[in-house]
């Protein structure tokens, strides 16, 4: 549109895996591209460094035992809830011992504090990467708001929500409605059809390939193609 003319629009998806990938034009009209990991996040927020000392710290106030015998909360019946419940009361008296102690309350201190650095860090990621020094335009997100999970099977949750807040809170924002962006073509908005790998059946062959999509259009038609 011509209000974002003369603008640096930074295109942000979001993901679990990498937590954001932007992709912005420089001034020559090159698409540039930057990112962060959920992996990067995690290592300059001290992750693993704090979960081992809080399992010290519950190890040491002994209650790792009750807690690894302590019942489910996802249960359809009144007597494990009420059995749950009365295991919560008897350790309540030790847990609440150990999270007052001043060495719990510094790590919750100092974990904030990293955060908040690292998501200020993140947001300049964003908005003023190496990559675009010198750039001097405004800068404007579009930011996919896709709705899925911040976690999946096997990778810890991503601070999707957050990030998409401290943005709003720094800069000029716009979410993008990210309906139907991977199953349709964007040139003619035709639906996406499966690639399947070629070879019979007996050689493995007419599989779909995970996450490989074709525009079904003639390639004459399609202004992508």
């Amino acid at each position: 549109p011509n209000r974002f003319n003369g603008m640096r629009v930074v295109g942000v998806d979001p993901g679990r895996i990498v937590l954001v990938t932007c992709a912005w034009e420089d001034e020559a009209g090159n698409v540039r591209f930057s990112r962060f990991t959920l992996k990067e996040y995690r290592n300059r927020l001290g992750v693993k460094r704090a979960q081992a000392l809080l399992r010290r710290w519950i190890k040491g106030a002994g209650l790792t035992e009750p807690l690894e015998k302590l019942r489910t909360a996802k249960t359809h019946s009144a007597d494990a809830m009420r059995t749950r419940i009365e295991s919560l009361l008897d350790i309540l008296p030790k847990g609440m011992d150990m999270i007052f102690k001043r060495r719990v309350r510094s790590l919750r201190a100092s974990q904030y504090a990293r955060r908040q650095r690292v998501m200020d860090e993140i947001c300049k990621r964003i908005t003023a990467p190496a990559e675009a020094a010198g750039d001097t335009r405004p800068v404007v997100v579009a930011f996919g708001s896709a709705t899925f999970n911040s976690s999946s099977r096997g990778h810890p949750p991503g601070p999707v929500a957050a990030v998409r807040r401290a943005l709003r809170a720094r800069t000029v924002m716009y979410d993008v409605n990210e309906y139907n962006t991977s199953k349709l073509c964007n040139g003619c908005h035709k639906k996406l059809t499966p690639m399947y790998t070629k070879g019979g059946a007996k050689k493995g062959g007419g599989r779909a390939i995970w996450g490989v999509r074709l525009c079904p259009t003639d390639p004459k038609k399609c202004r992508l193609r």
